[in-house]
């Protein structure tokens, strides 16, 4: 009887939760395996960033003018710079950037759902484990089925996965950036190394980096789309399971 009173005591919530992720089962729900988020989100952004990425060269040149700038002409609407870009550097040029915008995308959105659900599952074990008390509500809400995160805590995964995407994709972005502005009257790159290689060589390993911190105060803005994206996907998931419609969600 004392034996098991001293095992009482010595299992904490700590010791459970490092029991639990001791082993990580890379295709395990509600581990840190959530594949078919990063599959999804990498599809996603693949398919998006193709058929978007002229606008999003387009885009790029409309930012980077500042009226100083020479070897970029003055557009004075989106259809006058597709047909500018077309007449003076070619059809190619709307591509220009294409396969690390490409790359960029697959792995951001493939990492960041693969990041906001593992955080999720981590939020949701924290509750199981003990580490801080559930409202009342949501103990209810777990007896019948998963722990219902807060909105702070939803807010936190979703804005702590984009933080990690964002460091993680800085340098893809730069480099693509960089070859969406050159045109015949700028300079020219070879490709995705030669930038790197460049930029490595005349501004350093921190030239990569450059506009890492606007990109970490934007994260607002995808912690944001999270939040209401399922929001609305759990009042839709609600409504089909009331109407007698299964429905799986999400979460």
């Amino acid at each position: 009887m004392s034996n098991e009173r001293s095992a009482a005591v010595i299992d904490t919530p700590q010791k459970r939760f490092s029991r639990r992720y001791s082993s990580i089962d890379p295709n395990a729900e509600g581990k840190f395996g959530h594949l078919k988020y990063a599959v999804a989100g990498l599809s996603s952004g693949f398919c998006s960033s193709l058929m978007l990425h002229p606008l999003d060269v387009v885009n790029t040149r409309f930012q980077a003018h500042d009226g100083k700038m020479t070897h970029l002409p003055k557009y004075r609407s989106t259809a006058h710079a597709l047909v500018s870009i077309i007449r003076e550097d070619g059809p190619r040029a709307l591509y220009a950037g294409l396969a690390p915008n490409l790359f960029g995308q697959t792995v951001s959105w493939g990492c960041f759902f693969w990041t906001h659900a593992s955080l999720k599952a981590v939020a949701r074990s924290l509750h199981e484990e003990g580490f801080w008390a559930i409202e009342d509500e949501q103990s209810q809400n777990s007896r019948s089925g998963p722990i219902q995160l807060s909105l702070q805590e939803r807010f936190s995964c979703a804005a702590g996965a984009g933080a990690v995407t964002a460091t993680i994709t800085q340098p893809i972005w730069v480099i693509k950036t960089r070859l969406q502005l050159q045109n015949a009257k700028a300079r020219q790159y070879r490709g995705v190394w030669d930038v790197q290689k460049a930029i490595r060589e005349e501004e350093g390993w921190r030239g990569l980096f450059r506009g890492l911190l606007p990109s970490l105060c934007l994260v607002s803005n995808i912690a944001i789309q999270m939040f209401f994206y399922e929001e609305l996907n759990r009042i839709l998931r609600q409504r089909k399971e009331k109407g007698g419609g299964g429905v799986q969600g999400l979460e």
